[in-house]
């Protein structure tokens, strides 16, 4: 695979449908380093981006605590270079979730698209 502008060699895009109250793999084995983060908040209030250094099987939302938490105004997005990067992902891969509040389970649309390298 060819190595992006940023050198990573990896893209979750979930351009079909935003990301809400199921929790989805981002990668399923061991951590990743994200170089680029650009998230948008579909809906008309705040909305949150649920972190979990975990597969999606062995997270549920509104029990297990995320490893971070990103917040979104109703209606709007981020987007940020990571020059560095960012290592997240523990042995077990990465997954994230999209909230209505930093720790909750009801679902948040988030169209999210992340460029990550090993």
């Amino acid at each position: 695979m060819a190595t992006g502008r940023f050198g990573a060699d990896n893209q979750f895009c979930n351009a079909g449908a935003p990301v809400a109250g199921t929790v989805v793999n981002v990668s399923t084995s061991g951590p990743i380093r994200i170089q680029a983060v650009a998230l948008l908040n579909t809906t008309a209030a705040v909305a949150f981006l649920q972190m979990f250094e975990n597969i999606a099987a062995n997270v549920v939302l509104g029990t297990t605590v995320p490893d971070m938490s990103i917040g979104l105004p109703a209606s709007g997005g981020i987007s940020f270079p990571i020059p560095d990067g960012w290592l997240m992902g523990g042995l077990n891969g990465l997954s994230i979730a999209g909230t209505t509040t930093s720790t909750g389970a009801v679902g948040a649309g988030i169209q999210v698209n992340i460029i990550y390298g090993g």
